[in-house]
């Protein structure tokens, strides 16, 4: 098993009822909506030993995720996978947090939007805020600050440099038009000459 391809997502903190559910505490640093039934995971205290587990059933919590594998039924069994780590496929998780990505990577990648395909621009700069990077797109008339968080990133292929999003309401509303400053520069020029 490959280790570069597996993606630490959480702990299994503790068992719930008798019939093998384990609470699963997700990484803070990876937006983990679930685990889809039938999936494949891996299981342990690394992603070099890890042991693969089939999703039967997933469901949330007020805090974390209620996981079910097959073939884990008893609570015998559910115990001996307490406390150890849950690793996915990196395509599990897609594009859930900005920090996968360095700056070089993302900056000249083109952005299209999700589903359309319409295409909406260049990525020409990459603001490093506390809650959140933010993805600076470059369009045909404005400077479109793009939050780089799972609702508004879709998907990054890096290979291809294309980043897909989905807009959400009132996002194109704080574009900053980019022909204002040049026109009040050029304006600025032509009254001193």
């Amino acid at each position: 098993m490959s280790t570069n391809v597996l993606r630490y997502v959480g702990t299994l903190i503790r068992t719930h009822g008798i019939s093998g559910a384990l609470v699963l505490q997700p990484d803070p640093a990876v937006r983990l909506e679930g685990l889809p039934p039938g999936e494949q995971v891996y299981v342990g205290y690394s992603a070099t030993f890890a042991q693969p587990y089939t999703v039967r059933h997933c469901r949330r919590l007020q805090r974390g995720l209620l996981v079910e594998f097959e073939g884990v039924t008893t609570l015998n069994a559910a115990q001996r996978l307490r406390e150890q780590g849950i690793f996915v496929r990196e395509e599990l998780l897609g594009a859930t947090n900005s920090a996968d990505y360095a700056v070089e990577e993302i900056l000249g990648c083109t952005v299209l939007e999700d589903p359309t395909g319409h295409l909406l621009g260049t990525v020409v700069d990459v603001w490093l805020l506390p809650a959140n990077d933010v993805w600076v797109v470059e369009t045909a008339t404005a400077y479109l600050p793009v939050p780089a968080i799972p609702e508004v990133i879709r998907q990054v292929d890096i290979q291809q440099r294309c980043i897909w999003v989905k807009l959400l309401p009132g996002l194109v509303d704080i574009a900053e038009p980019k022909l204002s400053h040049g026109r009040a520069r050029l304006d600025e020029r032509t009254d001193e000459d």
